[in-house]
């Protein structure tokens, strides 16, 4: 892995790599979030993963608390929301690569 130098901000450290970045925020200071998941704004992150089956089941072991188990939202689309430790609400999905929004798409695969 090729770490770069970190870029940040009074709000947030990029920690980007060859495939990745970690992002970590600084502020605003966390305050119980009550807003719902259907309202305007940025309620969730979603990450695209390669199995979620797998991905759900090293997640749920570092703290994540599953909503429900993975569900198939149609045509192979598999996909669950959670909370992790701090209580941010996660989202992981599986695109099937023929999806034209899939990464495998996007980078042109």
């Amino acid at each position: 892995m090729i770490r770069r130098p970190p870029r940040s901000t009074p709000a947030y450290t990029l920690f980007p790599t060859r495939r990745s970045s970690d992002l970590e925020f600084h502020s605003p200071q966390p305050v119980e979030n009550t807003r719902r998941m259907c309202d305007y704004g940025v309620t969730h992150f979603s990450f695209e993963v390669e199995d979620v089956h797998a991905s759900y089941q090293a997640l749920k072991a570092h703290g994540v608390k599953w909503h429900s188990d993975p569900i198939d939202a149609g045509d192979g689309y598999l996909m669950t929301y959670g909370r992790d430790p701090f209580g941010n609400v996660i989202e992981i999905q599986q695109v099937p690569d023929e999806r034209a929004y899939a990464f495998a798409q996007l980078r042109g695969e």
